[in-house]
């Protein structure tokens, strides 16, 4: 059951870098793939060590008219048409994902036979991933779904931050009642509070897609990505074991 991990970003070389780290970093052993799409100006350059990986690396600075990209919905979509697997995970950069985020995902989804399944719970931390505690919203990136739904319905264009709701997939998933959420322990955590912009935290700004945009300026300057080892993601992971 191949997983489709789509990491959408506008360069934030160093969010990647650790991103692709904790994608490595998972206990799932059957088929994945990592969707990279990077729509800032300046492409992203992978190091050697990662090319006997399933990374597909597309560098999309306008959308497929050639117009700039108006919305992170649109972002979404477009990244999806380079996604091959039978499920889809988001995958963005600035977030955490423990070690067993996707074995744990399937073997759920596998169970109650879905269309989309997440836990009842997530982490959340407000002080750049130093402590943590449990929430419960949306938390569109706990989720795991099926990708020809996703494909089907797509994402909200309306605003960003949003995409997954306002009319996108995830609210017909709960329309239709095919949407599980089971309390399972937390895999995924949201961090707040480490300096980076947050659509999410910004949805009714009128200008919260280039704000974001105009706020992530780290495009690498012609570096490799370097993902983080697992050593090195082991103190940021402890945190988020230790959130009783």
């Amino acid at each position: 059951m191949k997983v489709s991990s789509v990491l959408c970003t506008h360069g934030r070389f160093e969010c990647v870098q650790r991103s692709i780290g904790m994608w490595l970093s998972q206990d799932y052993k059957k088929e994945k793939e990592l969707v990279l799409f990077n729509t800032a100006p300046t492409p992203l350059l992978l190091s050697d060590e990662l090319s006997e990986y399933d990374i597909k690396n597309i560098h999309a600075p306008t959308n497929s008219s050639g117009d700039p990209f108006s919305s992170l919905g649109e972002v979404r979509q477009e990244a999806l048409f380079h996604a091959t697997g039978f499920l889809y995970a988001c995958w963005d950069d600035d977030d955490l994902f423990l070690p067993f985020h996707l074995s744990q995902a399937v073997a759920k989804f596998q169970e109650n036979d879905c269309v989309a399944w997440k836990p009842e719970h997530s982490l959340f931390s407000q002080d750049g991933g130093n402590t943590f505690k449990l929430a419960g919203n949306a938390m569109e990136a706990s989720i795991i779904a099926r990708m020809d739904f996703v494909k089907e319905h797509g994402f909200s264009t309306k605003q960003s931050g949003g995409e997954h709701v306002q009319g996108g997939w995830l609210d017909i998933a709960r329309e239709k009642k095919v949407f599980i959420v089971e309390n399972v322990r937390p895999s995924y955590a949201y961090v707040w509070g480490d300096g980076l912009h947050k659509t999410s935290g910004s949805i009714d700004h009128p200008n919260n897609f280039e704000n974001h945009q105009n706020a992530s300026l780290d495009y690498g300057e012609g570096k490799k990505i370097i993902p983080a080892t697992l050593e090195e993601l082991k103190e940021r992971f402890a945190k988020a074991y230790d959130w009783k």
